[in-house]
């Protein structure tokens, strides 16, 4: 197994699921792994990070639910990386506004 990942991608957006959070901008990290079959013996497939960064922001503008941004992220990974054995994607909105100090809530999926 070979996996390509972008961790830590860092992007401030008008997301969350109260109608406050579309004036506050909220911070998220994105994490995305991406994994191929891969033999030693053949040329190792390849994922442009460059691509990955790109399906990323374009997910993380605007809207309302975690879930359905790491649901949106993945399905244009996965009609991008087609030859992809598995591929995670998670989200963390950071300092979510609720009591207390939370460093962060996470939203992951892979398949």
């Amino acid at each position: 197994m070979l996996t390509t990942s972008l961790h830590h991608i860092k992007i401030a957006a008008p997301i969350g699921l109260h109608a406050e959070e579309a004036i506050i901008i909220n911070n998220f990290e994105i994490d995305v792994d991406i994994s191929f079959h891969a033999s030693i013996e053949q040329t190792f497939p390849y994922a442009d990070y460059g691509i990955i960064h790109a399906i990323v922001k374009e997910h993380m503008k605007v809207g309302s639910l975690i879930e359905t941004h790491v649901q949106e992220i993945y399905k244009a990974l996965k009609n991008t990386f087609t030859e992809a054995d598995k591929i995670k994607v998670c989200i963390r909105k950071m300092h979510p506004p609720l009591d207390g100090e939370i460093r962060y809530a996470q939203v992951c999926f892979e398949h």
